[in-house]
């Protein structure tokens, strides 16, 4: 009986500290399928954002990257926070079902050092498999939180990589902007260059035109007065000089 007592306690006591765990990690499991709801909701609204970001015309782009890639950092920040979390409670139930002995064979032991026992000693039987048979179906009910916790942790391997391709989208949209911007500016400066030449051009013609008019003489200088008398006769010749004079010479 003693022997018994003292094998008792230490062949259940890996079982009844996972068992006492038992509603700790229901907890744990609530939390994580809360925080899987809120990222499927947060992935379809950035999915949404992402298609109306690609129907917007390149100057509305413009405006809207800063916006979009901030709602790809916060996603990718909750998508890597699940998985940690995700990951500490896999590991936290597993090594509790590590340390713990097989049921079967802790149920095969005590029967053994039941039966040894005589008299009315062996009616505990009954009872000692009664409560293995409740640790057995809790410890069933934590192993089907392993294999969905398991899953859980497959799929944040799986959105790991989407996190990745998440990441490389938005080096390529700020890359893309960068090259857009200078795209942008280029056009400009090229558009405000041609418009600068066509207004020296038609200026050009403009001062042709007007200098045509005028039978191709140039203008006087501005402040210029007309010609004093002398000038013109100096400058006529003999047509300027008077009749008398020109019948003398």
């Amino acid at each position: 009986m003693a022997a018994t007592e003292a094998v008792l306690p230490a062949v259940l006591q890996p079982w009844a500290r996972l068992c006492g765990s038992a509603a700790e990690f229901e907890q744990v499991w609530q939390e994580v399928e809360e925080k899987q709801a809120q990222s499927v909701a947060s992935k379809k609204r950035l999915a949404d954002e992402t298609r109306n970001f690609d129907r917007l015309s390149e100057a509305e782009r413009l405006v809207g990257i800063p916006g979009l890639l901030k709602a790809y950092q916060v996603e990718i920040g909750s998508l890597s926070k699940r998985a940690k979390f995700a990951e500490a409670a896999l590991s936290e139930l597993l090594k509790g079902l590590r340390e713990a002995p097989a049921p079967g064979a802790v149920q095969e032991k005590l029967q053994q050092l039941y039966a040894t026992q005589a008299g009315p000693k062996a009616s505990s039987t009954p009872a000692l498999e009664e409560t293995l048979r409740q640790r057995e179906q809790q410890v069933a009910k934590l192993a089907a939180a392993a294999v969905d916790l398991e899953a859980e942790l497959q799929t944040m391997k799986n959105q790991d990589v989407t996190v990745r391709r998440l990441q490389k989208y938005i080096k390529d949209l700020e890359a893309g902007s960068e090259v857009h911007f200078a795209e942008a500016r280029r056009q400009k400066d090229e558009e405000w260059s041609g418009k600068l030449e066509e207004l020296r051009q038609e200026l050009g013609l403009e001062r042709e035109r007007r200098g045509g008019g005028r039978g191709g003489a140039a203008p006087p200088p501005r402040g210029a007065g007309p010609a004093a008398p002398w000038e013109r006769r100096r400058s006529g010749g003999a047509a300027a000089m008077p009749k008398k004079a020109r019948s003398l010479s």
